[in-house]
């Protein structure tokens, strides 16, 4: 099931951008906030870090389907964030060629957006984490840490700075800038 997940996510997004490279690096954040978020999970609930913050007895192991569930809200929210990210660097990048310019425009026109949406996320997920059934204290401690990694760590530092690492190799070829065909030239204003 995990392995349907990210082979579905990796097309959508390859398709999307038309670069195998981008879609892997987007997919490689994301199972890195989602190894983050397992291990805080496993320290605060199975090994009972977090009990006196929480106000819970740690039963010594976690929901068996946590890691599942926990792994495909995230992709869902991770490529959501990753589209609204790339969209804007990519858009930069068809236009000017510069791969670190459109990184830097790409961050200011889309982080402000990626941040707000997290935002709210982490504020409804964080809310569970005052229910009294531990399960629901889990799955809200789970997905505000995880949203909150991956808007902030991933998307934001470590996507940026992998593709800038990559330049123009993560993208591919700019498309050319040739003249449209002559039935659009035709309808375009200032045309007869």
């Amino acid at each position: 099931m995990l392995a349907l997940i990210v082979v579905l996510a990796l097309l959508l997004l390859a398709a999307a951008f038309r670069s195998l490279l981008v879609a892997l690096v987007g997919l490689v954040g994301t199972i890195l906030s989602v190894g983050t978020a397992y291990g805080l999970l496993v320290l605060v609930f199975q090994k009972g870090a977090g009990e006196s913050i929480f106000g819970f007895t740690s039963p010594g192991f976690i929901q068996s389907y946590f890691p599942l569930l926990l792994f495909a809200i995230l992709v869902a929210l991770s490529t959501d964030y990753q589209v609204f990210l790339i969209s804007r660097i990519k858009e930069e990048w068809d236009r000017t060629g510069d791969a670190t310019g459109a990184i830097a425009v790409g961050l200011q026109r889309s982080g402000r957006v990626i941040l707000s949406a997290a935002a709210i996320m982490v504020i409804v997920f964080a809310s569970f984490i005052v229910a009294t059934e531990p399960e629901l204290k889990q799955l809200g401690f789970a997905l505000a840490v995880v949203v909150l990694i991956d808007a902030t760590l991933t998307r934001r530092l470590l996507i940026p700075a992998a593709l800038r690492l990559l330049g123009k190799h993560a993208w591919g070829r700019r498309p050319s800038r040739q003249a449209p065909p002559p039935a659009i030239r035709q309808l375009a204003p200032g045309h007869e």
